[in-house]
């Protein structure tokens, strides 16, 4: 019985999914007509704009949609941290951790909350530590960050909670990180923020992939 529950929940929240991924795709094809071409998304995700410009921007394409500044905000204070797909040690105590999204945010009418993150350019060029598949950095025989160059094409980061305060507020089942960029909406394939879960169900293989832990637990 318990394991029929769980496929029903997860069968609940992969429709969810699907049903928010197809919302946010309709918004931003609706932004592209308003900015004059289809396509582009520099219009919504103006690289000169603040999180908080394009929050209030996005908001117009979500029918009673609820804008948060911040925690600060009326009827917004119940933020919350995601959990990750899987059990993320961190570096000074050693215990799991969520991630703390206090991006302003888009509450929509069904419960789906919208985390939305600016870009300052749609070309972003960094170092940073090369990962092993758990989202580790890789030391070098000293102990030391293996680094390489990286970068990145995002205009902008939608970060998703299909089913808000319900939970379980986790990466794979019913939180995800979307990228805009430029010509499209993609999956932010990270493996701790769900990837493979995404990647799933976008291609209607509909499994989800993750780990069941508690916040604040000791990691090896």
């Amino acid at each position: 019985m318990p394991s029929i529950i769980a496929k029903y929940q997860e069968k609940v929240l992969i429709t969810a999914t699907k049903k928010a991924y197809s919302t946010i795709q309709n918004a931003l094809l609706e932004a592209q007509a308003d900015g004059g071409v289809l396509g582009d998304n520099t219009f919504l995700f103006d690289v000169t704009q603040s999180n908080v410009d394009l929050a209030k921007r996005f908001q117009k394409y979500f029918t009673g949609a609820i804008f948060c500044e911040n925690r600060n905000s009326n009827g917004c204070s119940k933020y919350y941290d995601i959990k990750y797909k899987y059990a993320t040690k961190q570096v000074v105590n050693g215990s799991t951790s969520g991630q703390a999204l206090n991006y302003p945010k888009l509450i929509l009418p069904d419960g789906m909350i919208l985390s939305l993150s600016q870009q300052a350019s749609c070309l972003n060029v960094w170092y940073s530590c090369e990962r092993d598949d758990k989202g580790y950095c890789k030391k070098d025989e000293n102990g030391n960050d293996i680094m390489k160059p990286g970068g990145d094409d995002a205009c902008g980061y939608i970060y998703i909670d299909v089913n808000g305060l319900k939970g379980p507020n986790q990466y794979g089942r019913d939180a995800y990180s979307l990228k805009i960029r430029e010509k499209d909406l993609t999956g932010i394939y990270y493996n701790p923020e769900g990837a493979q879960s995404l990647k799933n169900i976008l291609s209607g293989k509909d499994k989800l992939i993750y780990e069941k832990y508690t916040i604040g637990e000791s990691v090896e």
